[in-house]
């Protein structure tokens, strides 16, 4: 184990008395959002200066389990969102944790101009292929063979 390994402490960085998680057996949610407060921890940017920005949807939810500045804002918005606060605060390190129908869908456009301003935010998006939190249906970034709830 290395010196890093045995310093992070996720812990620190998370409300534990909201676990157990929603996640579903098997989900990539949780390693991202492990892998990304490894990674803030690594930086060591102080947690009051952060900000994270979640959308809707499984990847939005993860806000919910992280100490520090969250805000879940409605489908579609987080990068606009996270464009106002970066603009406001431009001393806070914003973050935004969004899913591929979040993202690419009804937020398309605003991924888009985020990109155009170039506003030093980081965008983590989650692709799971699907709408997975309302029952499975296709999504943006659904495979032609994948089936799902919506597809025949």
């Amino acid at each position: 184990m290395s010196d890093l390994d045995s310093r992070f402490n996720i812990k620190d960085y998370i409300r534990e008395e909201l676990f157990p998680h929603f996640l579903c057996p098997g989900c990539g949610h949780g390693i991202a959002l492990r892998a990304l407060l490894w990674a803030i921890d690594d930086l060591e940017i102080p947690k009051d200066k952060l900000a994270f920005v979640c959308g809707i949807g499984c990847s939005g939810r993860l806000g919910a389990y992280i100490d520090a500045n969250t805000f879940h804002v409605t489908h579609g918005r987080p990068l606009a969102f996270a464009t106002g606060l970066k603009l406001a605060r431009p001393d806070l390190e914003v973050i935004v944790i969004t899913g591929d129908g979040d993202c690419l869908a009804i937020g398309g456009n605003h991924l888009i101009h985020a990109c155009r301003r170039n506003l030093n935010i980081t965008c983590m998006m989650l692709n799971n292929e699907v709408y997975g939190m309302t029952g499975g249906q296709v999504s943006p970034t659904t495979s032609t063979d994948r089936y799902t709830t919506t597809t025949p």
